[in-house]
């Protein structure tokens, strides 16, 4: 059991490093800060914890 946790924490690790990668070569700057000061990323945030607590 200890093992496929491991193999999740990992697999949740890579999507995370590439989701991040994503979102920092493929936005718009000052989109992405007057998303984040309007409290639009909640939903997103959300969904990216959810997947890693396996959720």
């Amino acid at each position: 059991m200890s093992r496929v946790l491991r193999l999740l924490e990992g697999t949740c690790a890579v999507v995370a490093v590439l989701y991040a990668t994503l979102l920092v070569l493929f936005t718009d700057y000052d989109a992405l800060l007057i998303a984040y000061r309007k409290d639009d990323l909640y939903s997103t945030i959300t969904v990216l914890a959810a997947a890693c607590c396996g959720g």
